[in-house]
């Protein structure tokens, strides 16, 4: 019998995508700064913390859901007003991480005396210039199914990436 607080299951899903994203940082030499309240959209700050201070807004979202690739995009249905956040126009670069969760809990994570894994994999996204017309389908007036690219595998190398495209606004 455990003292544990019972939490859902989206819950267990958003903490374990802010983990992730902690540990790609951390392997990338970034910091991160957990907001406390999601009102703009926002979950995470991440930065550099060197010259010109660049850094990067994220927005987090984990699924078991993430459609079969096709055409070297996966598909995700991402809640309305989120989406509209992430499409401003912002002085610090908004990305989209989306963790891609096996289907069964039991497997999202786990640990032994010789690892600690996070499975499966996230990608992001920049909705920046992304025009509404572009989209396939509209599910309904609550989500926008929106195509990530497979490239945009989350990693360290794909971190240090953005950080110098927002160094230089490129993103």
């Amino acid at each position: 019998m455990t003292d544990a607080l019972p939490t859902s299951i989206g819950d267990r899903k958003r903490r374990l995508s802010v983990a992730y994203t902690m540990a790609v940082a951390a392997q990338a030499g970034y910091r991160v700064d957990i907001l406390d309240s999601d009102r703009d959209g926002v979950d995470l700050r991440i930065d550099t913390g060197k010259a010109f201070r660049p850094a990067l807004d994220i927005s987090l979202q984990a699924t078991t859901l993430l459609e079969p690739p096709k055409a070297g995009c996966t598909a995700y249905s991402l809640p309305s007003c989120r989406y509209e956040r992430l499409r401003m126009k912002t002085q610090t670069p908004r990305i989209l991480i989306v963790l891609d969760l096996p289907k069964q809990e039991d497997r999202w994570s786990s640990v032994n005396f010789n690892e600690l894994v996070l499975r499966h994999r996230a990608y992001w996204l920049s909705l920046k210039d992304h025009d509404p017309k572009d989209i396939e389908e509209i599910s309904n007036m609550h989500s926008v199914r929106i195509d990530i690219p497979m490239r945009n595998l989350f990693n360290a190398a794909s971190l240090q990436r953005l950080m110098a495209l927002s160094r230089t606004g490129d993103i």
